[in-house]
C-alpha cells in the first residue's frame, strides 16, 4: 500500500479531464474548467497553448475550488520566459515544460502539444505510452497506433466547436464536451 491508500498492484478508475488551446483567453478556461469538475475528473491535463499568466491564475482558482490537481504542458505560444514553470511551487499545478510524462491508475501517459512532429511521432511510436494527449491542431483526435491510444481534446479557443475532453482511464471511454461560445 502507499501513502494514498489504494494498493500500488490495484488497477482503479481515474477519470481525468483534457483540455488545450486557451490562448490567453480566461473566460474560455474557466467555462472549460467548470464543465471538467462538474464532469467529475479527478486530473485535469492539459496540452499546451495556454497563452497567458491569467490562464495559469484560473487554472489555479479551480485548483483551490476543486482540490484537482492540474498537469500542463507548453505549446509553441508559450514562452519559458513567461515564467510558467514557478507555477510548480504554489500547489497543485505542475508545469512540465515541453514533454510530460506520468502514470495514472496504473496508465502510462505522455503529455505533449505537438507541434514538434518529430517529438511527438517519436512518442508515439516508442510503444512506452498507453496514452498520448497532444493539441496543436485544434481539432479533436481518438486514434490508436501500436500501444498507445492518441486523444486531442480539440480546443478551448480559437475553434469552429470549443471542446474539452473526459476520459475513464480504466475503461478507456472518451467523451467530448462543447463549451459554450459566448464564454
Amino acid at each position: 500500500m502507499n501513502n494514498s491508500g489504494y494498493n500500488s498492484n490495484q488497477w482503479f478508475s481515474m477519470k481525468i479531464g483534457i483540455l488545450s488551446e486557451t490562448h490567453g483567453h480566461v473566460e474560455r478556461t474557466k467555462s472549460a474548467m467548470e464543465i471538467l469538475i462538474n464532469a467529475g475528473v479527478e486530473r485535469v491535463l492539459h496540452c499546451g497553448d495556454i497563452g497567458s499568466d491569467k490562464v495559469m491564475v484560473e487554472l489555479y482558482s479551480s485548483y483551490l475550488l476543486s482540490q484537482i490537481p492540474i498537469y500542463a504542458v507548453l505549446g509553441n505560444v508559450d514562452y519559458p520566459d513567461d515564467d510558467y514553470l514557478s507555477w510548480n511551487k504554489r500547489g497543485e499545478i505542475y508545469v512540465y515544460g515541453r514533454f510530460g510524462k506520468m502514470n495514472l491508475a496504473g496508465k502510462d501517459i505522455a503529455i505533449i502539444h505537438g507541434d514538434d512532429s518529430l517529438k511527438l511521432e517519436a512518442a508515439i511510436h516508442s510503444n512506452a505510452y498507453d496514452y498520448i494527449f497532444t493539441g496543436h491542431t485544434h481539432i479533436k483526435r481518438d486514434d490508436r497506433i501500436g500501444k498507445s491510444r492518441i486523444i486531442n481534446p480539440g480546443a478551448v479557443y480559437r475553434a469552429s466547436k470549443p471542446t474539452v475532453a473526459c476520459l475513464d482511464l480504466n475503461g478507456g471511454e472518451l467523451q467530448y464536451l462543447p463549451l459554450l461560445q459566448e464564454a
